[in-house]
């Protein structure tokens, strides 16, 4: 027996044709087998994959994802936040402060020198100062930076929408900044401070605390004025 035949290769009188041939019932030749192969391997489900199919399922979980967060879980995300901008201006207003002070403290200046018209020293302590309100402001901004990174993208684009509806609620049941006075301050107008459902309900009875409060003091001031004659306007 032979090699090729030992080892299932064809022998020499096999020979592979791709040359086209007629068929009985016309001319169309035949295609070659590798031909077939490719056919039928993209119709077996090995090259099935669409992108863009995919990219659609994975935008179409977005809205899950935000339906998804509720409000103690925005509240918290809020405060974690808010604690994350304070964190930065701390050391960031510091840095500012430090740096003023090193860099004005080294100018030598006379006592008898003018800048616009002022002092040089008093120049120079209001720029150090205002190098501390610099860092003061620029603080907030990357302790916000800090917390996007490390907070997904989905979360953020539903905390932008729980933001709108939360200051919404907001507008609605704070109080007219026109009625505060001395004894009676605005009770957190803006809400910052509010980082669970537990403080939103405590904000709403400051809230209406100071209405009652407001009131009472409008009627004294009305009374004592109409007793004495006086008209409010």
């Amino acid at each position: 027996m032979s090699a090729t035949r030992l080892l299932g290769l064809p022998s020499r009188r096999c020979r592979w044709n791709f040359a086209p041939r007629a068929t009985d019932h016309g001319h169309e030749p035949d295609r070659p087998a590798f031909h077939l192969f490719a056919r039928s391997f993209r119709s077996g489900g090995l090259i099935r994959s669409n992108p863009s199919k995919q990219v659609g399922k994975t935008v179409s979980t977005t809205p899950d994802t935000i339906s998804r967060l509720t409000w103690p879980e925005y509240l918290a995300l809020r405060k974690q936040q808010r604690r994350y901008a304070l964190f930065a201006t701390v050391p960031i207003t510091t840095l500012g402060l430090t740096l003023g002070i090193n860099y004005f403290a080294t100018i030598e200046a006379a006592p008898t020198d003018l800048i616009m018209g002022i002092e040089a020293p008093y120049v120079y302590g209001l720029a150090t100062l205002s190098c501390g309100f610099l860092g003061y402001l620029i603080g907030p901004s990357i302790g916000h930076a800090f917390f996007r990174l490390r907070v997904s993208k989905p979360t953020q684009r539903a905390m932008q929408e729980k933001n709108a509806k939360f200051y919404h609620h907001i507008k609605q049941h704070r109080v007219d900044p026109a009625q505060s006075i001395v004894n009676n301050p605005l009770p957190d107008w803006h809400g910052e401070r509010i980082g669970s459902l537990k403080e939103y309900r405590k904000w709403l009875r400051d809230q209406l605390a100071y209405r009652r409060k407001a009131t009472q003091h409008n009627m004294l001031l009305s009374s004592e004025d109409l007793n004495r004659g006086k008209d409010l306007l």
